[in-house]
């Protein structure tokens, strides 16, 4: 141990029912973890080295976007989406919150194609009464 270093920048406080995590100087508590299991944290929670598989692949041409009737089905049969843990399943094994936010970014690009989809389609049918107007136009001019 080097007797110049002043130790630690940061105090740990014991209170009633927490415990707090502050730096010295600031004395406002950066993170305090509740007796009840919670956590506070002021500022952002950056987790770093973590290896994660981004759900950019559903962009991909070959991804296979589920049709909205099984999505359908899914919700029908089992009141959640799919691949996302149900509340049963999140109150039996807990919850990662990495792998859960990864798939919520995967559901919200998901999303996205199937709203882009919808457009197209919409697109197409104005496109297609636009001519059926046309047609009618033209019948009742004859």
């Amino acid at each position: 141990v080097d007797a110049s270093d002043p130790g630690p920048d940061f105090r740990t406080q014991l209170t009633a029912g927490s415990v707090r995590f502050s730096y010295i100087g600031t004395g406002a508590p950066e993170m305090e973890l509740f007796q009840s299991g919670d956590l506070a944290i002021s500022g952002n929670y950056i987790s770093a080295g973590t290896t994660l598989t981004v759900p950019d692949y559903v962009f991909a041409d070959d991804y296979d976007l589920r049709p909205l009737s099984e999505v359908r089905a899914f919700i029908d049969t089992n009141s959640h989406l799919p691949e996302v843990p149900s509340a049963a399943m999140i109150a039996e094994n807990g919850l990662d919150m990495t792998d859960m936010q990864m798939t919520l970014l995967k559901k919200v690009e998901e999303l996205t194609l199937y709203t882009l989809a919808q457009e197209e389609k919409l697109a197409m049918q104005e496109e297609n009464l636009a001519e059926m107007r046309a047609l009618v136009e033209a019948l009742r001019q004859n």
